[in-house]
């Protein structure tokens, strides 16, 4: 596995967690409670519990396993990141602008953390998405089932 691949993989984490395994009334609840929902918490734990899975394989890949507390600051980071984007967003539930900056501001700090991590700043002049076709075929599948059909119920 190679560097995209980490990219990729916590990209596909997140649709997953966001759109598949988040129930509506984990929605509803953060819509109503903010930064006080048991419910965003547990939404939080399960995108921290899949990102971390995604890089210790990763890392493991490599026969990297002993640098398991970069993966846990990793984790912290997007699971942190992802609480604070999901508060702001709760306080303009319903609006299609909010919904698309919300998964624009996921991907964005995805994307940094991951460049971060794994030093990988390329991406700024080219494109790195062409090396992984199979799993990046993966994410815009699952994005056209899902995220594109609440997106069109939103508007």
């Amino acid at each position: 596995m190679t560097e995209i691949h980490l990219l990729i993989l916590l990209l596909l984490v997140h649709v997953l967690a966001d759109f598949y395994l988040q129930p509506l009334d984990w929605v509803q609840d953060r819509d109503r409670l903010h930064a006080r929902s048991p419910k965003l918490r547990q939404h939080v734990a399960l995108h921290m519990a899949g990102s971390l899975a995604v890089i210790l394989l990763w890392q493991h890949s490599y026969g990297w396993s002993s640098q398991s507390l970069q993966a846990m600051v990793l984790t912290a980071a997007i699971g942190c990141s992802h609480f604070l984007i999901d508060v702001v967003k709760s306080y303009f539930a319903g609006s299609s602008r909010a919904f698309l900056l919300d998964q624009i501001a996921h991907s964005t700090v995805l994307l940094l953390l991951w460049s971060a991590y794994c030093d990988q700043w390329q991406w700024l002049s080219h494109p790195l998405w062409l090396d992984a076709k199979l799993w990046l075929s993966i994410l815009i599948y699952l994005l056209v089932l899902q995220p594109a059909s609440f997106l069109i119920g939103l508007l």
